[in-house]
């Protein structure tokens, strides 16, 4: 039976419920949705996301929305420093920033989980 559950995880097959077997496999992530739902979280405009802003309402947003792709995609540091606005060098800061917080911090870890939840990611 485990042999089976392992085969199927490898061949991301997908969510699904047959003959009582519960089967995992990462869903697609897409940086627009990913971007939209964070924001709607945060509650910022998404088109502030790429300004040349510090506010921390936006950056906290920006940091999520960073942590979040690293972590579920394999994107590069560049494409979603591009992406976001910003160069490689500031990625490396805000998945630094958002490793540290994302396990000492309660209220960020909660921020994660419910904007992994808007996205679809549980």
């Amino acid at each position: 039976m485990n042999n089976i559950i392992n085969e199927i995880k490898e061949h991301n097959i997908g969510y699904w419920v047959a003959t009582g077997i519960i089967v995992y496999t990462p869903i697609p992530v897409n940086f627009y949705i990913v971007k939209e739902k964070v924001c709607e979280y945060f509650k910022v405009d998404p088109f502030d996301i790429e300004i040349k802003s510090r506010k921390s309402n936006l950056v906290r947003a920006r940091q999520m929305i960073a942590h979040i792709m690293l972590t579920e995609t394999n994107i590069t540091l560049s494409d979603l420093g591009h992406k976001l606005g910003r160069d490689h060098s500031t990625m490396i800061h805000s998945r630094d920033i958002m490793e540290f917080r994302t396990k000492y911090e309660t209220s960020t870890k909660i921020d994660y989980y419910e904007c992994r939840k808007l996205i679809g990611l549980n």
